[in-house]
């Protein structure tokens, strides 16, 4: 018969990291600061919910964790809107999610790899 563990069994830290692992955000971590970057004030939302709704979306995005790196390879996705730039930043995105540490460097030999890749496709018909 199995029987669920004790809480005595483990520890604050334990109990929150697994509370949060199941409840907590499903969202990619670039997600979460992609977010953060489009906060915009609602006209029903005084200063005051602006806020609160700012230190909450700040305190996900994890301002003091994020390497310069990070921050310029984020903005190198996000900034690129236009539709022929779609195609492009699903395996970028992708790339960031499996690498977190990835560098701004890798990123850009990234991007160039794929617009080759984009090319010799069309070469080849």
């Amino acid at each position: 018969m199995l029987l669920p563990k004790n809480p005595r069994d483990f520890t604050f830290d334990e109990i929150v990291k697994q509370l949060s692992a199941i409840f907590g955000e499903k969202s990619s971590l670039f997600n979460i600061r992609y977010q953060c970057l489009k906060l915009v004030k609602s006209d029903t939302d005084d200063f005051l919910t602006l806020a609160s709704i700012r230190n909450r979306e700040c305190e996900k995005f994890k301002q003091r964790a994020i390497t310069e790196d990070q921050f310029k390879c984020l903005i190198s996705v996000c900034a690129p809107q236009s539709p022929c730039d779609a195609e492009s930043r699903t395996p970028l995105l992708s790339k960031i999610e499996c690498d977190p540490d990835l560098t701004r460097q890798a990123l850009t030999a990234e991007c160039q790899r794929i617009k080759n890749l984009k090319r010799d496709s069309a070469i080849v018909g």
